[in-house]
């Protein structure tokens, strides 16, 4: 079944039946997460619990969860609530608070599940949780089985007396138990903060499980008598769950519960945010806190964290992005950089160990760990924490680690144990003002962390109001924040919100001419003939055409004039611009879209123009855009409709991931000192642009040095520019067909890879034809087919290329020395088997038996070799394979561990790129977890190898369920 936005539209459009296309669009709005699209396409639409069941998911996709709840009533007095549509009701009935409900429908769907058949054993286990869950919320918990007794039935076993202090620790469930954490990290964080509370010496502490006093006493004895507090008094340890706290209103209602917020809170909850804001009651310490991606930045957010200001920021790049909205934060560090355990310092150090990384070292004795511990979803809370406990003790007293997660590192660091650092990603954003800092820096963050909570639990303990709290917490801390925003702005205030304001009509003072801006090469010239064809059907008003092209002679252009009907053209050549320019672009565009840079400079004699790109089609009169006052920024555009980078940050984000280290650092700091990080993207694809304005704001020039200084391409490098905003053109002026239905549209834009000219059905692909067809040929352009990829193409050993050896080489640090490997899909190259650690046994497989270590087998056929392998690779293989279950399942069965590649798609990639690869499926990251899981294999870790805006490709290393 198609999966993706795109797929999806392309089914509705190839679907006769007009209810079963009606809901296949609505569909791609919803997985688009773009609920405008959906609700357009079932508008009109006489509704059976089908439609009702779509409304349903687009009304929980606008968080109208009242909505949400009707519908669903709705279908089921009718008698036609199937299982989807009763856990969608769960959700909404969670986010509105009604429990009981929530519960009720949970149950019934658990109930549904089970008698329901093909259903996956892991969908039934979470929806039996979700049930229970709900269950234990609504203060009814049920007896059940061992995974829900253990974690949910028994979990808080006491309540605090009155009067008593009540502190909060983070547990990481919630009702999406697919959302739980597995990652003991988060428990050593969570143990980081009780070390905290164990020093207390006379302080009463009861705890919702009793059994956590076993950690509480080795965490106590963490601390030399020194430097132990003599505090007497009483406190209640109260669990709950960070990502979904709705527990601390329903189980203390009107009592201040205190929580010290560190870490990321990133998990979704059914893909929502329970975490923000949480409830009333809950009076947090913000140390170590961390935020994950700019759309987290939403004003209920940023009011909650305005409240508890100054905030305590884990890493230097959540701490801009703070001080870039305005709200006094300074850096923290992180809790578990305090660390310590009872472990004699003079004791000898014994043993090396790698955490979540395997490859080849000096020699043998390094034993392997992990952070990720699936059980951990679903384990009591003072379990974990005692193997968390447990870890850190093996930790401090190891001659060496080598790990890769980050809460290994900052663990051992504190515990003084040497160790070396070796993360997936140089330039993610978590690490700057943690990783690689010097040990003064180091030292000074743990004091500075360790005082604040000393003086924070010192007056939670003597039963202080949180008035009185906050106030000691802002004098501690606010010199703190007026140096962070010093060093970030000096003197100059935080950057504003540019005014991004409906545009107004303006006609400019070119007697009525519309100046039309195209830039183009070779690979677009044919495409650009259609646009011009639509505007010359469709506009009145004269056109002055400007062409900036490339790699186009004279005779080639003369049809694209013809086009337009133009009364004056302009051809200016760009082949020698922007050389030596190192720029990322997409498969589906070329140098050509950052020709518009330049037109300040290639039109001295101009002002207002309007640019166009080669993707589009003109509906409406041309004279009617140009006419849309371009403001005082001198640009404008429409904000971008596509909810993945609905905000400038994150499409610089997006560019910054993938950047080296130093550039991504640079950019992110420019970011956060020059542009309010809320401010709305827009599409570069149509512009009307006030030529002079540009000019003399600098917006150009600063666009220019963003290209050069890090590689972005246009359309992010004009955004960043923008300081002072833009003009918001209306959207029938820039209609998108894959996220827009509108039937007023006056230009179409089809942007990302699926393009009308292509063979794939594409929305609103007839009214492109209309003025694709009769044009007159242009010389030397005719269009060629590009050949297929087949399964011959991979007997020849030249087509193997060089680069796939580092992929091989990400592969062969998950391989243990004297290992007996399988090596499926070895290809000519024999990659990697060169970069295998030593002492390895290897066997290759392929189509051709390249050498006497290569059988030759065709896996599609059903064959598979014999044997007992310690570690079957699968690299650059499943795209190819016509049943990759079986052969998974059939690996499962030969070799005990599983090293995987697999590219998925990106959301707007080229889609023909696959079928030109030939390649035959293309499955996400959920759904090729799935395929894992179904096979009998359990994802213990993944690194990415590749990524850009066609295919994000992904090792995976498995064990065997």
């Amino acid at each position: 079944m198609a999966r993706r936005p795109v797929e999806l539209i392309e089914q509705a459009l190839a679907e006769p039946d007009p209810v079963e296309s009606t809901l296949l669009l609505a569909e791609a709005g919803i997985r688009g997460g773009n609920p405008e699209f959906a609700r357009e396409a079932l508008r009109g639409v006489a509704g059976d619990s089908r439609i009702a069941a779509a409304q349903a998911r687009i009304a929980w996709l606008s968080d109208d969860y009242l909505a949400v709840i009707a519908y669903v009533d709705r279908i089921e007095g009718a008698g036609a609530l199937d299982r989807e549509t009763a856990v969608l009701g769960a959700k909404a009935s969670w986010r509105a608070g009604d429990y009981a409900r929530a519960s009720r429908l949970a149950r019934r769907a658990a109930d549904q599940a089970r008698a329901e058949k093909g259903l996956s054993e892991r969908a039934t286990r979470d929806l039996r949780w979700m049930s229970a869950y709900f269950d234990a919320i609504a203060g009814d918990p049920r007896e059940g089985d061992w995974l829900v007794n253990r974690a949910l039935v028994k979990r808080w076993q006491q309540s605090p007396e009155a009067d008593m202090p009540i502190i909060g620790l983070f547990d990481y469930k919630g009702p999406d138990l697919s959302f739980a954490s597995a990652n003991l990290g988060d428990f050593i964080q969570t143990a980081a903060i009780l070390r905290h509370i164990a020093r207390f010496r006379g302080a009463r502490l009861v705890c919702d499980q009793q059994r956590i006093h076993r950690s509480l006493r080795r965490l106590a004895d963490s601390w030399s008598e020194e430097d132990r507090v003599a505090m007497p008094g009483d406190a209640y340890l109260a669990i709950f769950d960070r990502d979904a706290p709705q527990s601390v209103a329903l189980r203390f209602p009107g009592r201040p519960v205190w929580a010290v917020y560190n870490g990321w809170f990133y998990h979704r909850q059914f893909g929502k945010n329970d975490a923000f804001p949480p409830p009333d009651n809950l009076c947090p310490i913000p140390l170590g806190f961390h935020l994950w991606r700019p759309s987290d930045l939403d004003q209920p957010l940023l009011d909650w964290l305005r409240r508890y200001a100054p905030i305590g920021c884990r890493d230097r790049n959540t701490m801009r992005w703070l001080l870039n909205q305005g709200i006094d934060a300074f850096l923290s560090g992180c809790p578990t950089m305090t660390l310590a355990t009872a472990i004699n310092p003079d004791e000898p150090r014994c043993g090396r160990c790698r955490v979540d990384i395997e490859k080849t070292g000096e020699g043998q004795g390094w034993e392997t760990l992990t952070h990720h511990y699936p059980d951990l979803r679903t384990a009591a809370f003072a379990e974990s924490i005692e193997k968390a406990v447990d870890r850190l003790d093996h930790y401090a007293g190891l001659e060496m680690v080598e790990t890769g997660r980050l809460h290994c590192l900052l663990p051992c660091e504190a515990l003084g144990t040497p160790v070396r650092f070796v993360p997936g990603k140089d330039a993610d954003r978590r690490f700057e003002g943690l990783v690689g800092i010097a040990d003064d820096d180091r030292f000074g963050l743990r004091d500075r962390i360790t005082e604040l909570l000393r003086e924070m639990f010192t007056q939670i303990l003597a039963g202080q109001t949180p008035d009185t709290v906050y106030e000691r917490w802002r004098a501690m801390t606010a010199p703190l924040a007026v140096a962070a925003k010093a060093e970030l702005f000096g003197k100059e205030p935080p950057p504003r919100l540019g005014c991004v304001e409906p545009v107004s009509v303006a006609p400019g003072t070119d007697g009525g001419m519309v100046t039309l801006v195209m830039a183009f090469d070779a690979a677009y010239a044919a495409r650009a003939q259609a646009v011009l064809a639509s505007i010359r059907a469709n506009s009145q008003r004269p056109i002055r055409l400007v062409l900036l092209v490339r790699e186009l002679e004279d005779r080639q252009l003369a049809p694209l004039s013809c086009a337009a009907d133009a009364v004056e053209t302009r051809i200016i050549p760009m082949d020698e611009r922007l050389e030596g320019a190192e720029v990322e672009l997409s498969q589906a565009i070329t140098i050509s879209t950052m020709d518009r840079l330049f037109l300040v400079d290639a039109l001295p004699d101009l002002d207002r123009i309007v640019y166009i790109d080669c993707d589009t089609i003109v509906l409406g009169d041309i004279g009617e855009l140009a006419d849309h006052d371009p403001g005082p920024a001198g640009l404008a555009a429409r904000p971008t409709p596509n909810p993945n980078v609905a905000r400038i940050a994150e499409m610089l984000e997006r560019r910054a991931a993938g950047m080296p280290a130093d550039e991504a650092r640079a950019l992110r700091l420019r970011l956060a000192r020059e542009i309010d990080l809320r401010q709305p993207g827009f599409n570069a694809g149509v512009l009307v642009m006030s030529l002079d304005t540009l000019r003399a704001n600098g917006t150009i020039d600063c666009a220019l040095d963003l290209v050069h200084r890090f590689g972005l391409h246009d359309q992010d490098a004009l955004n960043f520019s923008s300081l002072q905003g833009y003009a918001a053109l209306p959207a029938r002026w820039n209609s998108i067909p894959q996220f827009d239905i509108d039937p007023d549209a006056a230009l179409l834009h089809w942007v990302g890879a699926r393009k009308p000219w292509m063979k794939t059905q594409v929305r609103c692909q007839k009214q492109w034809q209309i003025y694709a067809r009769d044009l007159e040929p242009i010389p030397g352009l005719e269009p060629r087919a590009s050949a297929k990829v087949t399964k011959d193409h991979w007997l020849d050993a030249g087509t193997y290329r060089a680069d796939w050896d580092d992929r091989a080489g990400m592969a062969a640090r998950w391989i243990a020395a004297g290992s007996h490997v399988l090596d499926l899909g070895c290809g000519a190259r024999l990659s990697l088997k060169e970069k295998l650690p030593p002492g390895c046994i290897y066997q290759g497989l392929d189509q051709r038996s390249w050498s006497d270590e290569v059988i030759a087998m065709d896996l599609d056929t059903g064959d598979f070799p014999n044997g007992d392998y310690d570690v079957a690779a699968m690299l650059g293989l499943i795209e190819y394979l016509s049943g990759p279950a079986g052969v998974l399942a059939l690996a499962a069965a030969t070799a005990r561990r599983l090293i995987v590649s697999y590219c998925h798609p990106c959301e707007g990639g080229d889609p023909g790129l696959r079928e030109k690869r030939g390649w035959i499926n293309a499955y996400d990251n959920r759904e090729f977890l799935q395929l894992l899981e179904g096979a009998g294999w359990q994802v213990e870790a993944m690194e990415t190898y590749r990524a850009n805006a066609n295919i994000r490709e992904l090792l995976y290393r498995c064990g065997r369920r």
